[in-house]
């Protein structure tokens, strides 16, 4: 791939991440926006190996985790989370959280999760990685 055609993908693909995340700014409750104005600066991520989406700051500097888990079915919907995403939630417990966003394509409505995460959801593994013997 020609770097002007890298450059157009890298572009695009921020501009998408930004519009996600002015939308689920617009979607969150009154209490996550309220944590959320509290940030100094706020970038989303392209690479899923960070183990959150959002990388932000609270006015104090310390930085904030968030992953956003979205759906279209009610609150209760199951949702997927990566074990990347478990390991880091339990290594950053007062940084990270996780964000909610449910019924997105009708009223979206979202809600705020703070580690441990088994406090308030039940784990199941859906997935498995197999290796050659």
């Amino acid at each position: 791939m020609r770097l002007r055609d890298r450059l157009s993908s890298a572009w695009a693909a921020a501009c998408c991440w930004q519009a996600d995340l002015q939308i689920a700014r617009k979607a969150v409750s009154a209490d996550v926006q309220a944590a959320w104005t509290g940030s100094t600066r706020t970038k989303a991520l392209r690479r899923h190996s960070a183990g959150y989406d959002i990388l932000s700051f609270d006015t104090d500097g310390s930085d904030r985790l968030i992953e956003v888990k979205t759906t279209n079915g009610w609150e209760r919907t199951p949702f997927h989370i990566t074990h990347y995403e478990l390991a880091v939630a339990e290594e950053r417990r007062g940084d990270w959280r996780l964000v909610r966003l449910w019924n997105f394509a009708r009223e979206p409505k979202a809600f705020e999760l703070r580690p441990p995460l088994q406090a308030h959801v039940s784990l199941m593994a859906t997935s498995f990685q197999a290796s050659f013997l």
